[in-house]
Parts: structure tokens; C-alpha cells; sequence
């Protein structure tokens, strides 16, 4: 999912085929956000933000609370921070 917030696009995405600590992924993320444990993570989401087409920042959550996936209503952009709650997962 694309939007467009002030002179940024901003990309929300679900990336399945993200596999952690893998040189072999198709994006690599500037910022990875998982919790070391036990389990696999089971909902992989990246935000990429561009300005002018060229990307300024990337981030992968990665959970293991469940499967989640991103939709509409899956996030929201207030006094220039983005708050994500996929599915009903908790706030990140």
C-alpha cells in the first residue's frame, strides 16, 4: 500500500519472504525490529519511505505473536509519526 504524506511516498508493505540475518533478501532494511527468541517470526512489515523516488529510510517488523497482514486501516500518520497495528497486533 502507497501514500502519499507531504513531500514523501510512504510504502507499507507485508514481506513474506523476508528471512532474518539473510544476505539473499530482495530489500535490505536499514532497521529491523524483532525480539530475539525462541520462535520464528510469523508476520514480516516494512515501511519504505521515498522522497522524490529516491529511498531515504526502511524499517522490517518482524512478529511471532501470530500472522497479521497490512491493510487500510492497518496504520496511521500523526504529528509525523506513523503508528502501526496490523491485524489488531499491538502497537509498534
Amino acid at each position: 500500500m502507497k501514500i502519499d504524506y507531504k513531500s514523501f511516498e510512504i510504502e507499507v508493505i507485508d514481506d513474506k519472504n523476508y528471512k532474518l540475518k539473510s544476505t539473499n533478501n530482495l530489500h535490505q532494511y536499514r532497521k529491523i525490529y524483532f525480539e530475539e527468541n525462541e520462535y520464528h517470526p510469523s508476520s514480516k512489515h516494512a515501511v519504505i519511505v521515498k522522497e522524490n523516488g529516491i529511498e531515504i529510510s526502511s524499517v522490517i517488523i518482524c512478529e511471532t505473536q501470530g500472522a497479521t497482514g497490512i491493510h487500510e486501516n492497518s496504520f496511521i500518520i500523526e504529528d509525523n509519526k506513523m503508528i502501526i497495528a496490523p491485524d489488531g497486533a499491538k502497537y509498534l
